[in-house]
């Protein structure tokens, strides 16, 4: 779920992922750049929101009752620390556990 990617941008990453990972399907709805806030974070909430979707680092907070930190094999705190800003570190880490990574940084 997202807002700026066009589906027909990302089919072809989601086609080789699935084509490595058959037991995994990947769904992807681009969605309204107006709504997409107040909808995700409200799927989010009720327990029906997407596995893999991108966020603005400020809705950590109304996002953080439903999200699960990233496991050490995705990235561990060590590369997180050494391979973003501190400021994505301020961000996206509570309590130790990563909630996300940045998709890029506006400098």
């Amino acid at each position: 779920m997202g807002v700026l990617e066009d589906p027909s941008t990302v089919a072809p990453i989601i086609s080789a992922f699935e084509a490595a990972h058959p037991n995994i399907k990947i769904d992807y709805s681009k969605q309204d750049l107006d709504q997409y806030r107040d909808r995700l974070i409200t799927r989010s909430n009720n327990g029906n929101g997407p596995d893999i979707f991108s966020f603005h680092n400020t809705w950590l907070p109304e996002l953080s009752g439903s999200l699960l930190p990233l496991p050490a094999s995705v990235i561990s705190k060590d590369d997180f620390s050494k391979d973003y800003y501190p400021v994505v570190k301020t961000d996206l880490v509570r309590n130790g556990a990563i909630y996300g990574v940045p998709l890029e940084i506006d400098t």
